[in-house]
């Protein structure tokens, strides 16, 4: 089983690498310059060599701190799409279930069946921003109307979270399901 919490990808290091490689120089170059305008003024008390150098020194923290907090909110807008996308077969699913409540238990042909009486839209996976969400039916009962049927994301719009192709998926007979790769 694979763990949740995903590894640093090679691009945080790179970004790692490229920050300290441009603060650097950027702080030399900034303290360069002030010794260069030093020496037409007296110092003020705080000199300008001393300001630019914490002015490269805040840039490097500043430049570090996005380097680990962008690629952890990125994950963070991937788990809500993905807790969202769940959220939305679940609730297609109990309108599905209404339906079949009062259709003499058999289940609808196709999802448009169920507007506008059981869902006011067709939802949206946020991830796919589109209709990616599929309806089969997956079992008939003798007279050929649906007994059972599942519904998915269709497509690998939660990869970032290591999600199978075609899931999240909610199946008639066994409930929600998330298979990770």
């Amino acid at each position: 089983m694979t763990s949740s919490r995903p590894s640093i990808s090679v691009g945080v290091w790179i970004l790692y690498v490229a920050t300290s490689l441009v603060c650097f120089p950027v702080g030399i170059v900034l303290g360069i310059m002030a010794l260069l305008h030093e020496q037409d003024r007296k110092p003020l008390g705080i000199t300008t060599l001393i300001l630019s150098s914490m002015s490269g020194i805040g840039f490097c923290f500043i430049a570090l701190f996005a380097a680990i907090l962008i690629p952890n909110f990125m994950m963070a807008k991937s788990q809500s799409q993905l807790a969202a996308c769940e959220s939305n077969l679940k609730n297609m699913a109990t309108a599905v279930e209404l339906y079949a409540v009062d259709h003499q238990g058999h289940y609808p042909e196709r999802l448009p069946d169920l507007l506008p009486r059981y869902l006011r839209l067709m939802p949206q996976c946020p991830a796919a921003q589109k209709e990616s969400y599929v309806y089969q039916v997956t079992a008939r009962d003798l007279s050929g109307q649906p007994r059972q049927y599942e519904l998915y994301c269709q497509g690998e719009w939660h990869k970032t979270l290591h999600v199978l192709r075609d899931y999240p998926r909610y199946d008639s007979e066994k409930g929600l399901s998330l298979m990770k790769g």
